[in-house]
């Protein structure tokens, strides 16, 4: 368990900053975890207590922006409870997942991660969705076994699941962007 006490003023200043970052990245590009688990990290959490620290702040947002859109009446709840269970299967799974890898190879994972994160950052993954030709609305077993996987990947590592639900909802489902 790291001692919070124990770190130099210089760390707590680079956490600190670290979260004003992760909170504007999460923000515009929900990629703060991309910042956030690898300070975590060096600031000397093991890859299973920072994984599971970073999901608190997300946690947090995830039920602001809840809250938000709700207040806007931008939710289709149909469709949101029709994702539900196979993003909460999923989720299981990769909790499960993350609790039984070990602690070296979740380390590898969560690296990955930011890497792939960084790349979506700085493509026009954005741009993609936001010219995703329109479609009818459309949920299937193949889309059921996309949300599964995005739930695994929620449950495991959680960072930029809200871009891949995002892409999910508009290239597969053909939600408006809005909507998703």
């Amino acid at each position: 368990m790291l001692d919070v006490s124990s770190l130099a003023p210089e760390m707590l200043a680079l956490g600190a900053f670290a979260g004003l970052v992760c909170g504007f990245l999460n923000t515009v590009a929900s990629s703060g975890s991309a910042v956030s688990l690898p300070i975590l990290m060096m600031m000397g959490l093991d890859p299973i207590a920072a994984n599971a620290t970073n999901r608190l702040g997300v946690l947090v947002g995830a039920m602001t922006a809840t809250g938000t859109f709700q207040r806007a009446n931008q939710i289709p709840w149909r469709m949101a409870l029709r994702v539900l269970p196979s993003v909460t299967l999923g989720s299981a799974v990769g909790a499960l997942l993350a609790e039984y890898i070990p602690a070296r190879d979740l380390g590898i994972a969560i690296t990955a991660a930011v890497l792939v994160a960084f790349v979506l950052l700085f493509t026009k993954v954005k741009a993609a969705i936001e010219s995703a030709a329109s479609a009818p609305v459309h949920f299937g077993i193949r889309e059921d076994m996309i949300f599964f996987g995005i739930g695994v990947w929620l449950g495991f590592i959680v960072l930029d699941g809200a871009t891949y639900l995002l892409l999910a909802l508009v290239l597969a489902v053909h939600l408006p962007l809005v909507q998703a």
